[in-house]
């Protein structure tokens, strides 16, 4: 498993790509996109997408890299937060691409479980940073995945979040 990060902790982002249009933490506020790393993208518009996963509100999207433009990476992000206490809650968190034909995974899946609890509180986690570079892919909608179960919620069902093009085209 790739390293975790709280926001506001040692983190990894996702799609900072979509940094800000002309340049991708911590949020106090669910739901709420912003341009501090580590956050949910406000470079990106539409970008955080919420489902409800049994009573746990789930918000995916991309995540506002650490590095300035126009070397961000991209990186992708999941929160979770329940209205009650759970013996056990569980994230997957992907970054896609679409290549024309289909949505692709790019680089690796990460899978965050927690025990007797109620959510990663303003915490997100994240995707480890890619770098896209020349990948053919770069021009193309990228996306965050998610899966999302607790104790009484089995669900094999995928949460994607909005798909975005990077605006700006840079990053490393």
């Amino acid at each position: 498993m790739s390293s975790i990060t709280i926001s506001g902790l040692k983190s990894f982002t996702l799609a900072s790509a979509l940094v800000i249009a002309t340049t991708l933490g911590l949020s106090a506020v669910a739901n709420a996109a912003s341009r501090v790393p580590g956050d949910f993208s406000a470079a990106s518009n539409p970008n955080v997408k919420a489902f409800w996963v049994g009573d746990c509100y789930v918000e995916v999207g991309v995540v506002f890299d650490w590095t300035p433009y126009p070397n961000y990476a991209h990186v992708g992000g999941v929160r979770v937060n329940c209205q009650s206490r759970h013996t056990f809650i569980a994230a997957t968190v992907r970054l896609m691409y679409y290549d024309g034909n289909r949505w692709v995974q790019y680089g690796a899946s990460d899978y965050y479980p927690l025990y007797n609890s109620s959510g990663y509180g303003n915490g997100i986690f994240y995707t480890p940073r890619y770098c896209v570079g020349a990948h053919p892919a770069r021009y193309r909608y990228w996306a965050v995945r998610t899966n999302v179960w607790t104790d009484r919620a089995v669900n094999n069902l995928m949460y994607d979040s909005y798909p975005v093009v990077d605006p700006t085209f840079a990053g490393c």
